[in-house]
């Protein structure tokens, strides 16, 4: 197991065992996302207000990369082995494609995100929302917008399988 931990800019990535013994602890800035590379690391989404971090983990939790980028609240692994980062704070947010050592590909400019996931076209599905103003926001595999609906606060959002979108929202 991996544990993402944090509270404004204090944070922590925990590997637990499987019996929920840790293994190893590292001191990241406050973790809003994490999960597990497809080279057995982590890449971990952290941010506080408009300040953010991606930061790449190996598997024993050695730093090898981290790069600034806006407060970041969703980071995913593409298929590229790259990174889609969504980040925002309030209504201001930004899509950043990252490559596999972090480097910044490109960057859109899109309401506060709070949701992001890669496609299966290869584009990218956005749930953006602060209080109850939202969007859902589809981009191409080079961050332009293909359209984008108003929908109330947006937290969640999936692509389904018959090509749509499920969306979760709420305020407060």
């Amino acid at each position: 197991y991996i544990v993402g931990s944090g509270y404004m800019s204090v944070g922590y990535a925990t590997k637990l065992d499987s019996h929920g013994n840790k293994e190893w602890e590292t001191s990241v800035y406050g973790v809003n996302d994490i999960s597990q590379t497809s080279d057995g690391g982590y890449i971990v989404g952290s941010g506080y207000m408009s300040v953010g971090y991606a930061t790449k983990l190996d598997s024993h939790g050695n730093k090898e990369w981290e790069t600034s980028v806006y407060g970041v609240n969703a980071i995913s692994q593409t298929s590229d082995g790259g990174y889609i980062v969504g980040s925002g704070y309030m209504s201001v947010g930004y899509a950043t494609k990252l490559d596999s050592h972090g480097n910044k590909e490109w960057e859109t400019s899109v309401y506060g995100v709070n949701a992001i996931s890669q496609t299966s076209d290869g584009g990218y599905i956005i749930g953006s929302g602060y209080m109850s103003v939202g969007y859902a926001t589809k981009l191409d595999s080079h961050g332009n917008k293909e359209w984008e609906t108003s929908v109330y606060g947006v937290n969640a959002i999936s692509q389904t399988s018959d090509g749509g979108y499920i969306i979760g929202s709420g305020y407060m």
